[in-house]
């Protein structure tokens, strides 16, 4: 179980990349790919412009040509934030394994 204090700094930390584009992991695989023989958990990963961010919730505004819309997101589901506009991305970080084979 996370204390409040622990909450708190997670999201004292997450609020320094509002108004940025993100990448928000989540952890959740919503599928898989298979190739050949082998079977790989796809990540489950919102991108968008963080727009706000409380204890209980993240607000990411994703945009796809014209249209947008704001996805809200429980903050204790999240995994990982990351700024996009640096050279790296979740799935740099979450598969290097897979990426050195």
């Amino acid at each position: 179980m996370i204390d409040n204090d622990d909450e708190y700094n997670r999201i004292l930390a997450f609020k320094k990349l509002i108004g940025k584009p993100v990448e928000v992991y989540t952890g959740n695989s919503f599928g898989s790919l298979s190739y050949s023989e082998s079977i790989t958990a796809s990540n489950s990963v919102i991108v968008g412009k963080l727009s706000e961010i409380d204890q209980e919730c993240i607000i990411v505004e994703c945009s796809c040509g014209n249209l947008s819309n704001k996805i809200y997101i429980n903050s204790r589901q999240v995994v990982g934030i990351i700024d996009i506009t640096k050279n790296i991305g979740i799935n740099d970080v979450y598969n290097l394994a897979e990426r050195h084979n």
